[in-house]
């Protein structure tokens, strides 16, 4: 339907939006704990930060390789 396609791209846009919030989150912090020198925390944090990034990567694949097009054609 015509309809999901656009609620599909706006779910994605959302889901987005909350990643970029995190990928924030965790580099600001990431960086405190490194000048605070907290290395196991800012290893910790670092690896929370990659798996934030691939899930955004993942999202604009999946956006731009089917679901935006669909909404576009709608």
């Amino acid at each position: 339907m015509e309809g999901d396609d656009l609620r599909d791209a706006g779910l994605i846009a959302s889901a987005q939006k909350l990643e970029h919030y995190e990928i924030a989150a965790y580099g600001t912090a990431a960086a405190l704990a490194g000048q605070l020198d907290l290395r196991d925390d800012q290893r910790m944090l670092h690896d929370s930060l990659e798996e934030e990034r691939k899930a955004d990567a993942a999202l604009t694949e999946l956006a731009k390789g089917e679901v935006n097009q669909d909404a576009a054609a709608a």
